[in-house]
């Protein structure tokens, strides 16, 4: 298969990129800088002619702090990078491919992660995207591939000043899946063509 997706430099979109290689199939990686997510006007210009797959992984939640307290640049950045890019490129994946499958991962809202209002926006508009384009058409899977906590480096990219409590939502502590565990699931999606959508998370979690 020809598969592209978003944010493989580093976490869950290095290793299912890794591993979808090692399976045979030819990826393309749609990272910055040539592709900055921030960037719509450019980002409109990829060429998605030709591929099955498109994941859409890169996210995330830099300057993170109350919504009140937030800079309007890094509220309105994580609002492009989590759900207008997402939106762009299902829009060119839709008119460069009669048909195809495309993975947007998204979240669950958990009560204990403040300070998250722009982000958890984002991706809970993202799960209503989905909704409404499945509505639009039956030529394309739409798959909502819901996180739990991950061991990545998102939380550390806060930006932010990390306390012995903020510190446990960076992944190194408590219960969360290694990036590779979630690449396995990611491949496992591709491959079974009934899956519309997954919920993955550590079992004590």
């Amino acid at each position: 298969m020809r598969i592209a997706i978003t944010g493989t430099t580093s976490g869950i979109g290095k290793s299912t990129k890794e591993l979808l290689e090692s399976n045979g199939h030819k990826v393309l990686s749609i990272n910055r800088p040539e592709w900055d997510h921030h960037d719509l006007d450019h980002l409109s210009k990829l060429d998605l002619r030709g591929y099955d797959v498109l994941v859409l992984n890169a996210g995330h939640n830099l300057g993170r702090s109350k919504f009140i307290d937030a800079k309007y640049d890094s509220w309105l950045n994580i609002m492009k990078v989590n759900q207008l890019a997402p939106m762009l490129l299902t829009e060119l994946f839709m008119k460069s491919n009669p048909k195809g499958t495309i993975i947007y991962m998204t979240t669950h809202h958990d009560p204990g992660s403040s300070c998250g209002g722009a982000y958890h926006t984002a991706k809970y508009g993202l799960k209503f995207f989905i909704e409404q384009m499945r509505d639009e058409t039956k030529d394309y899977r739409f798959v909502d591939f819901s996180l739990g906590r991950i061991k990545t480096k998102m939380r550390e990219n806060w930006r932010v000043p990390l306390n012995d409590d903020l510190k446990n939502w960076t992944g190194k502590w408590g219960n969360a899946l290694n990036p590779e565990e979630i690449a396995k699931e990611v491949v496992h999606v591709i491959s079974n063509e009934n899956i519309s959508e997954i919920f993955v998370k550590h079992p004590k979690r």
